[in-house]
């Protein structure tokens, strides 16, 4: 580098002006790392609830129709959960627990007095098979269908 050329001192200050701001944006950035985090955390478990509401529906639905059928007779309801799902049906209650800590949610459902599963925990892809026997509908879990 020769001293009495200015335009070579112009170029390393223009690359250390520029490393300053890269690392003043990184750092802006890696300080809002934990609020992204978070609203994506929020996000993934609203969007589990959701998943959750409507397998809810479709499987106090599918129990209804179940007792109008003939003995021995079967439904499949499929579902996907991205987070821990407790399930369980008993006493005209029909209950999903989804998560657990400070995102734990619990949603209910009135169901049939004819509806019996015993409490099951599960993340993926599962079905519930539900099974009339007996004048009751009963259900399984049937994992990674």
């Amino acid at each position: 580098m020769n001293p009495a050329n200015p335009r070579e001192k112009g170029k390393g200050q223009l690359s250390l002006e520029f490393m300053l701001l890269l690392a003043a944006f990184l750092s802006f950035l890696f300080l809002l790392l934990p609020a992204i985090e978070e609203v994506l955390r929020m996000g993934s478990y609203g969007v589990d609830a959701k998943a959750a509401e409507l397998f809810l529906n479709r499987a106090r639905q599918s129990s209804e129709r179940l007792l109008a059928f003939e003995e021995g007779s079967t439904e499949e309801i499929e579902a996907f959960a991205l987070h821990e799902w407790r399930l369980s049906a008993g006493g005209g209650e029909f209950d999903v627990e989804i998560g657990d800590g400070e995102y734990r949610k619990k949603l209910g459902l009135k169901a049939s007095p004819q509806l019996a599963i015993p409490p099951f925990t599960f993340t993926g892809k599962f079905a519930l098979r539900l099974t009339k026997e007996g004048g009751f509908v009963s259900g399984s879990i049937v994992e990674g269908n």
